[in-house]
């Protein structure tokens, strides 16, 4: 999750008028705050900006020198927030940090000429020339005090008679849009947070997406926004920021429940409260103001239930509530659902995890080492640090054995709830946790949203499946080509899916409100159940259902090398076989000659890698198959004679034997150019042999058990002449933890062994996906 409130300021540039110049900040379409730049004699400029986000309000002062070529020498900005309080100087070479009255180190770091602060405009002058002709800047932003380039695309429109610029760039994922006249920066939008910045007289070049459809609630209320909290029946005490009109009557409410702090959710309160909507933003149990014991994914159902309860007890609320939100903030929507709570009517599960065994923390049996680090890294104190997402995780403790001593080694102290993941290794350790069969058999329309870089995108590939399966037709699919940050950036690892790969959302998210909260007629039945995205085509698919309608099943067998050092090939098991026969020769390790039944290689988890081969977070970048040689089977088909498009969900049921205790396969689905150039198609499935009946069941050295593996959910075309490939292996530290081979427990395992891994081949493994017309 990102915000606006998270970027530190920064500095500004360029000439400035001798004039003050006034703006506007808007979230979510309603006034926040206001801002000021003035020109001072001497080459000072100094620019102010204050806003108000829920119960919090950020002053902010920006101001940069510069001699009379225009130069910046120094540049300060001064900022608080509650009870918070920085100081950011660059001058003189150095960089100065003050944080709450306590100076930090200074360190040697020459003026930035380039910077970018959503706040004060003045710095987006900084940018030059790119912001009306196009190009790139590097560019300084001091959230993270990082120096990246800022890849500029810009179009020429008409205001007042006058040239207007528009033009946009990319930051940390986020697409920022700004706009510009002969002189000056006017405005900024950052559309996924809903953030605007405008110079006074200049908004209406900025329209709200929200305009064109008249059909839609309108926003005719005003507003008012209180804190209140409720006891639950075991004494914790839960608190919201409530956003309401301001108004006699009760309304339809919105919930959103979160660990990243209740303000900056309800950031989205005054675009529904305006609308006739109450919005409710809660910090979950244990986290910002709530109390009680901060268990992740355990107590959430019995806590969405309480809350629904002392909602439709309020007076200014109708017994018809909806929930929305991201990543926790969408597992706690199904946690809710799935107690069949009445007053629940429609949810918006966004990049939504599954039950805790099936992804996070735990994977089919492989624990997410560096991903549950990452997060606890933000949220371990209950007080979520939002300014440590974009860090990477230092993979040094995370070799440290036992595993539960891993976080003590990487924050100087204990995280309970971390040592608690560890132990509880199947979902009977998970008792206030819910489970994907009780998503099943939910009635409740669901909005689900999610895509193929998302790092919790099983959860909805999985919600949606066992809701299908159970026959239930109330639920809608968008899935884009998207990271976790969903609908925030056309590219990913290298790889532009076009601006038509990002969608405009507010409406959707709007109509549904109004059409399962309201009754109103607005045309949903028009939407398409299901928006899915085929890379490669980089065009969007829609259709009825998922898998479409209209796709076949494809079937291949996983056989040996057809030659001496080559890869091993998937064969069709299909009568259209001709267009997959015998794949190409690939450089690999321990060659088995042609006719063998199985194909074994040796893990080693004793033999630390701070890189695992296949980085999912990667995506899409290309890989170079020798840095996995020692380790993974590749399998591949011969070049497509035409273009195929292929889809999850892709099953790989592989009979396979270890010469451990115990083992964990992963599986990883590829295109292969006729150049040679492996790019990955979607991420990879785990499972655990130890784990393969869902529960935790020991294993025996040298027998063949026969697992299923499933890539999440991934819709590609490969052209003609493209293969479809599939790499088999055991080694995915540090993103996930080590199999140690003993048959011990991860959490408490203290050695490791050297095992020998069998794939039994000829058809005896195979795979199964998906093929549109």
């Amino acid at each position: 999750m990102k915000r606006v409130c998270g970027f530190a300021l920064l500095a500004l540039t360029v000439a400035s008028q001798a004039q003050e110049r006034a703006f506007e900040l808007f979230l979510a379409d309603a006034k926040v705050g206001e801002g000021s730049v003035r020109t001072e004699p001497g080459g000072k400029v100094v620019s102010t900006a204050k806003m108000t986000v829920g119960t919090t309000t950020i002053d902010s002062e920006l101001t940069l020198e510069r001699n009379a070529a225009g130069k910046i020498l120094s540049v300060r900005v001064v900022e608080s927030a509650g009870k918070n309080k920085g100081e950011i100087t660059f001058k003189n070479g150095k960089l100065t940090i003050v944080g709450n009255g306590k100076p930090g180190p200074v360190t040697d770091r020459p003026t930035p000429q380039a910077v970018f602060s959503p706040y004060h405009p003045i710095s987006w002058d900084t940018l030059g020339v790119a912001l009306r002709k196009g190009g790139t800047v590097e560019v300084t932003e001091l959230q993270a005090l990082t120096t990246m380039k800022f890849k500029f695309s810009a179009a020429t429109e008409s205001f007042e008679g006058k040239p207007a610029y528009r033009s946009t760039a990319s930051l940390g994922g986020l697409t920022l849009e700004f706009l510009a006249d002969e002189k000056a920066a006017k405005g900024l939008r950052i559309e996924a947070q809903n953030f605007q910045a405008v110079e006074t007289g200049w908004k209406p070049l900025f329209v709200d997406p929200l305009a064109k459809f008249p059909e839609l609630s309108q926003p005719t209320f005003k507003t008012k926004t209180e804190t209140l909290e409720f006891k639950t029946p075991d004494g914790a005490k839960l608190v919201a920021d409530v956003v309401r009109p301001d108004a006699e009557g009760k309304f339809p409410v919105i919930l959103s429940r979160t660990p990243y702090g209740r303000q900056s959710a309800a950031i989205l309160g005054n675009r529904y409260a305006r609308r006739g909507y109450v919005y409710v933003s809660q910090d979950v149990r244990g986290t910002g103001d709530s109390t009680g014991v901060w268990d992740p994914f355990n107590r959430d159902r019995e806590d969405g239930r309480w809350t629904l309860d002392w909602i439709v007890a309020q007076p200014w609320a109708e017994p018809k509530v909806g929930m929305i939100g991201a990543s926790y903030g969408g597992s706690v929507q199904w946690a809710a659902a799935v107690t069949g709570h009445p007053a629940l009517k429609c949810i918006i599960p966004q990049v939504s995890p599954p039950e805790p065994t099936r992804n996070v923390p735990w994977d089919n049996g492989a624990f997410l080492l560096a991903g549950a680090l990452w997060w606890a890294r933000i949220v371990r104190s209950g007080t979520a640090d939002l300014s440590t997402i974009g860090q990477v995780v230092d993979p040094k403790p995370l070799a440290t054995m036992p595993l539960t001593l891993a976080d003590d080694k990487m924050f100087g102290k204990n995280v309970p709830f971390y040592d608690n993941w560890l132990m509880r290794d199947e979902p009977s350790k998970w008792p206030g946790a819910f489970t994907t069969a009780q998503v099943g058999a939910t009635k409740i329309p669901a909005l689900h949203i999610s895509g193929t870089w998302d790092g919790d995108g099983v959860g909805t590939q999985l919600h949606w499946t066992a809701r299908r399966e159970a026959g239930n037709d109330q639920q809608w699919l968008i899935f884009g080509p998207w990271e976790h940050a969903f609908n925030t950036n056309q590219s990913h690892a290298g790889v532009d899916y076009g601006k038509q790969s990002l969608l405009e959302l507010e409406s959707v998210y709007l109509r549904w409100f109004d059409a399962w909260l309201k009754g109103k007629a607005v045309g949903l039945e028009k939407l398409p159940k299901v928006r899915f995205f085929i890379t490669g085509a980089n065009k969007w698919h829609d259709g009825a259902d998922w898998p479409a309608v209209r796709a076949v099943p494809r079937r291949f067998g996983l056989f040996s090398p057809s030659v001496k050092g080559g890869a091993g090939r998937l064969e069709s098991l299909d009568p259209v076989a001709g267009s997959f026969r015998q794949s190409g020769p690939l450089s690999m390790p321990k060659p088995i000659a042609a006719g063998n039944e199985k194909w074994s290689f040796t893990y080693d988890p004793a033999k630390i890698k701070y890189e695992a081969p296949i980085d999912p977070g990667s995506g899409s970048k290309p890989v170079v198959f020798k840095d996995m040689a020692k380790e993974w089977l590749v399998f591949q088909t011969s070049g497509f004679r035409r273009s195929r498009t292929l889809a999850g969900t892709m099953t790989v049921k592989l009979l396979v034997s270890t010469s451990a205790k115990d083992a964990t396969f992963f599986a990883i689905p590829f295109d292969r150019s006729p150049e040679g150039r492996y790019r990955v198609i979607g991420q990879p499935g785990k499972m655990r042999l130890g784990y393969r009946n869902g529960r935790r069941e020991p294993v025996k050295p040298g027998q063949a058990y026969e697992i299923e593996v499933n890539p999440w959910w991934f819709a590609h075309e490969f052209k003609k002449g493209h293969s479809l490939v599939l790499a088999v292996g055991c080694n995915a530290f540090p993103g996930f933890a080590r199999n140690p081979g003993t048959g011990e427990p991860d959490a408490t395992a203290k050695r490791m062994v050297k095992a020998t891994q069998t794939v039994f081949l000829q058809g005896k493994s195979r795979v199964t996906l998906w093929e549109l017309p």
